[in-house]
């Protein structure tokens, strides 16, 4: 069974929610996320969240965040690909690393 380590990336998201949403006077608000499941699927994720020993809030915002993550690599090897058939038609043109240097020096 995998273990999922949710807790490096909840942590990362407390903190930088955190600082986002911080009024300066103490007070820290936070959203709320509702989300409508059937009473199967809800003790299934309860089952599940209880054998990885993590909270159903650290696995769904674990599993969000990774999505998302997967989400925006798909979308940068995209770019990436565009950008060297760019290259290999001739639309766009490359330097080399010399000359790289001599424009920003």
């Amino acid at each position: 069974m995998k273990v999922l380590d949710v807790s490096a990336i909840a942590k990362k998201y407390r903190i930088l929610y955190n600082k986002s949403i911080n009024r300066g006077n103490g007070m820290r608000e936070k959203s709320r996320l509702t989300v409508d499941m059937s009473p199967d699927e809800h003790m299934h994720l309860k089952m599940v969240c209880a054998k990885l020993g993590v909270s159903m809030r650290e696995f769904l915002l674990h599993s969000a965040f990774e999505k998302i993550e997967d989400i925006e690599d798909e979308w940068l090897a995209d770019k990436a690909r565009e950008t060297l058939n760019n290259i290999k038609s001739g639309k766009e043109k490359t330097i080399s690393w010399a000359e790289m240097k001599k424009r920003t020096a």
